[in-house]
């Protein structure tokens, strides 16, 4: 299946140095936020401007570096529609001035906005490059198989490994203080360690050295920047773009709290959604991805956090309220808990099981790890994630929940995070509205790999209430 490639018309994208910029107001404030104004702005590509016919043989740079992006083989020239630049897969692709592989400051930013349906495979027979320095070096931006990019001979995969096909996505790499970091639509990827070096040629849509590795979809824009971006500019640039080219299941660039941030290592704790049952990487795994801090996974199957009796007369063996003690303090206690309960609470149909008791003893949870160790910044309690209608019954057990219910159980966990002054994750809204089916295993109960993405990311971003 081929993409769309009938362009959209853009009224709004006037993106010239007339500042005919969509106004989008950042934070609040009054002044519509403006990414042209950033001083380290190196280069900027737009596929609606500086580009004077199709094929495209020069593809103007809109700042006055004029590191502008030329073809001189008419067989490799891209198409242009008047909104997009379009590549083939075949021929098509662009050369781009070395100088931007030798940039001053050594460090620096690299955002592109595109859509493409191709995905790349591990055996690299379908790898799509859209910059690839001499060495790879410099920003290998890639999809193989998941979004990612390299520097070096460091690999930084991205969080996820979904594109959904005719839509359009926005890719960060980011070199910045000796680590490298990789953003897919707003989902922050995986921060590596390493050196950055100088390279030779690049291409915009293929490998220079084998001339293999073709890209096959369209480009909006591109923009370099003469600097590792700080978080907070990071944030403000992606959420711009992904609000001017609305682009589907994104959610906010992560603002990691400076208590997750500079932990030391993590543990999480919850039932089988913490677990990971039903994907093939679960949130910790991409938290820790994302961080580069060891996270340990206490997430066991099946459990509530409530240690009220089952209708057989006894508590569930493994709930939160009994083993907390043993699973997060003392010698296993981490700098940072993150703790996502409910779904078993309100799911398992036992008569004792019920929303007062489920608050009761969450909150013991909550004061015992107060009196053991943790502060009120090193704890966050997540919402219970989003399920469909008929994932509320699951099975034999699992078959007491409804809408109202999971629903309650959400605004106590936001209360119980406000009551106590802790960080707070609603993964609830965030998988019901970043995804919702498309996050969801083949059960209806449990999340997919893409569901967990979606779940680090939300946690990544939490905040006290």
């Amino acid at each position: 299946m081929g993409i769309n490639r009938g362009g959209i018309s853009r009224g709004a994208l006037s993106l010239g140095m007339g500042l005919g910029l969509k106004s989008i107001v950042s934070g609040g404030g009054a002044v519509p936020f403006n990414p042209l104004d950033r001083e380290s702005l190196f280069a900027f590509y737009l596929a609606s401007e500086e580009i004077a016919a199709s094929p495209v043989s020069l593809w103007g740079d809109k700042t006055s570096n004029n590191y502008n992006l030329p073809q001189a083989l008419e067989a490799s020239r891209p198409l242009w529609n008047g909104t997009e630049v379009i590549f083939d897969g075949v021929d098509d692709y662009m050369v781009v001035d070395p100088n931007l592989a030798i940039l001053p400051n050594n460090e620096n930013t690299c955002i592109i906005i595109g859509k493409t349906d191709k995905f790349g495979n591990v055996s690299g027979g379908d790898r799509q490059n859209l910059f690839l320095g001499e060495n790879t070096g410099f920003y290998s931006l890639s999809f193989f198989p998941e979004p990612c990019f390299f520097n070096g001979s460091l690999d930084g995969r991205s969080i996820v490994d979904t594109i959904i096909p005719d839509d359009y996505f926005i890719m960060v790499g980011r070199y910045k203080d000796g680590q490298i970091i990789c953003h897919f639509n707003g989902i922050v990827g995986s921060i590596k360690t390493g050196a950055n070096v100088t390279v030779g040629d690049i291409n915009l849509g293929r490998n220079p050295i084998t001339g293999g590795y073709k890209y096959d979809g369209l480009f909006e824009a591109i923009l370099f920047y003469n600097e590792g971006l700080p978080d907070d500019y990071l944030n403000q640039v992606t959420d711009y773009f992904i609000n001017l080219f609305d682009i589907p299941n994104a959610l906010p660039s992560p603002n990691i709290p400076e208590s997750l941030k500079t932990a030391s290592s993590i543990v999480t704790f919850g039932d089988s959604l913490t677990f990971g049952s039903g994907a093939t990487k679960n949130y910790s795994q991409y938290i820790n991805l994302a961080t580069n801090i060891p996270v340990t996974n206490k997430g066991i199957g099946g459990t509530p956090i409530q240690n009220s009796n089952l209708d057989s007369g006894s508590p569930k063996s493994g709930n939160g309220r009994d083993r907390y003690i043993a699973d997060l303090t003392g010698a296993n206690k981490k700098d940072f808990c993150i703790i996502m309960y409910g779904t078993n609470d309100f799911g398992w149909s036992e008569a004792e099981w019920t929303l007062e008791n489920f608050v009761n003893d969450y909150q013991e949870v909550i004061t015992g790890l107060l009196a053991n160790g943790y502060t009120n910044n090193d704890i966050c309690l997540c919402s219970p994630p989003w399920i469909p209608d008929n994932g509320y019954d699951f099975n034999g057990d699992f078959n007491g929940a409804n809408r109202a219910e999971h629903e309650a159980h959400v605004s106590a966990v936001r209360q119980l995070s406000i009551d106590n002054n802790l960080y707070y994750a609603d993964t609830y809204a965030a998988t019901r509205d970043n995804g919702g089916l498309s996050l969801m295993s083949a059960d209806n109960l449990h999340l997919n790999k893409a569901g967990h993405a979606v779940l680090a990311t939300t946690i990544l971003n939490c905040k006290k209430v």
